[in-house]
């Protein structure tokens, strides 16, 4: 790319893993364009590195969100996380080899997050989850490369927030909201209360599946 991105993290990720730690790491990206050229990108890496369990990582907690949470809740990448969900749900590798964690700032939203939660607890489907402190291994190896990525001038305005709220870096004045969490799901519960899969399961089109979803999320995309 020629410009920094936002959108490229697999490109700077590749790049982190060669130029910072001399490692050759392939890093795939795959295909979005519907939910069955997706499901069908997943299947052939799985028979191509002969995969055997899948962890899928949400940035934010919109794939617990169920889509009738309004305007105020649901953001862009609800689309994203639905599409994703829609195709692992026949995937033959799904039954107790996928796992999906979130990723929750407590930003905002905090008594619509706990009440998902909770409707997934009951339904068997939340694991559980963790803090995330700054002293643990694997937050240590993120910052580092969110630190290589600053020193070249590339912004990724989410990690930065994860960084921040991590290390307590606040301004004076500044809220503080609470260390970053990481919550585990059973992706099939989470398929379960989504209502907006089965509005997308046909559609042949990245621009189809926005245009069916844009309607419930806080901007136009």
């Amino acid at each position: 790319i020629r410009e920094p991105s936002e959108n490229f993290v697999e490109g700077y990720l590749s790049q982190y893993f060669k130029a910072a730690l001399k490692e050759e790491k392939i890093v795939w990206m795959i295909n979005r364009a519907s939910v069955q050229e997706l499901k069908k990108s997943f299947e052939r890496l799985i028979s191509h590195l002969g995969i055997d369990g899948i962890v899928l990582v949400d940035g934010g907690v919109d794939s617990i969100m169920h889509g009738d949470e309004g305007k105020n809740v649901l953001t862009t990448k609800f689309v994203d996380t639905t599409l994703v969900l829609a195709a692992i749900q026949h995937l033959e590798i799904l039954d107790d080899k996928i796992i999906y964690i979130s990723c929750n700032d407590n930003s905002k939203n905090q008594r619509v997050i706990s009440n998902n939660i909770s409707v997934i607890s009951t339904q068997g489907g939340f694991y559980g989850g963790c803090y995330i402190v700054n002293y643990m291994n694997s937050y240590k190896i993120m910052k580092s490369a969110y630190i290589y990525q600053k020193n070249n001038n590339n912004k990724l305005p989410n990690i930065d927030t994860f960084i921040k709220l991590t290390d307590s870096d606040f301004e004076e004045g500044e809220e503080k909201l609470g260390l970053v969490q990481y919550l585990f799901f059973n992706p099939q519960a989470l398929i379960y209360n989504n209502i907006s899969i089965h509005n997308i399961i046909e559609l042949d089109s990245y621009y189809d599946i926005i245009q069916n979803i844009a309607p419930l999320i806080n901007k136009n995309i």
